[in-house]
């Protein structure tokens, strides 16, 4: 979701400048940050299966307001 909220501003200005015609406007900075978001998520699930402990640790010191 939100990758279509960062996406949506490429599209209405591709559309409106270009007409829906010419390059790929999601080529570029759009596609690298979308990967890294990707990454970082990927590294987090890890965490959760590899380190259990670590990932606890990690979540109790970022979010402590929100653990019971």
């Amino acid at each position: 979701m939100r990758e279509a909220e960062f996406a949506a501003p490429l599209v209405r200005e591709h559309s409106r400048v270009r007409g829906g015609n010419g390059e790929n406007p999601f080529a570029r900075d759009h596609q690298v940050f979308c990967e890294k978001a990707i990454d970082n998520l990927e590294d987090m699930i890890d965490l959760f299966w590899e380190q259990p402990f670590a990932f606890a640790t990690f979540v109790y010191h970022r979010y402590p307001d929100q653990i019971d």
